[in-house]
């Protein structure tokens, strides 16, 4: 029964590693004052409307097709030189971030993150933006 139980935490717990981390605006402002990695996943038309927090890399994502995919990871590997280092990724609403957040947690990555609410959490709190 003790080996059972055993199996079946570390299982559940092996389940819940491998998800991306949600950070709320706060958490990513203190993220960003230690000089953390903040990679913007919108398009760039929506970039350059809105502007991105400051400090953060354009790195435009568009589609899971596989070809794409392997294109924008080969992009992200000029930002974050390991699977190591941890970032956050940044879409409009959050939902792109976490979905592929948790891709680049299956493919190995070990610290990703992403921002509940996406930029416009960060826009509602009339947080800086820079263009």
């Amino acid at each position: 029964m003790k080996k059972l139980l055993l199996l079946l935490f570390i299982s559940v717990s092996t389940i819940f590693a491998n998800e991306a981390k949600t950070v709320a605006v706060a958490t990513l402002e203190k993220l960003i004052s230690k000089n953390a990695i903040i990679i913007d996943i919108r398009a760039i038309d929506k970039q350059k409307e809105e502007g991105i927090i400051p400090n953060s890399y354009r790195i435009p994502f568009d589609s899971f097709e596989e070809i794409k995919l392997k294109k924008w990871k080969y992009n992200l590997t000029k930002v974050v030189k390991s699977a190591h280092q941890s970032f956050a990724l940044v879409s409009e609403d959050g939902k792109t971030a976490e979905k592929l957040a948790n891709e680049l947690v299956k493919a190995g990555y070990k610290k990703v993150y992403f921002l509940k609410g996406g930029f416009n959490s960060w826009k509602n709190e009339d947080k800086k933006v820079v263009f």
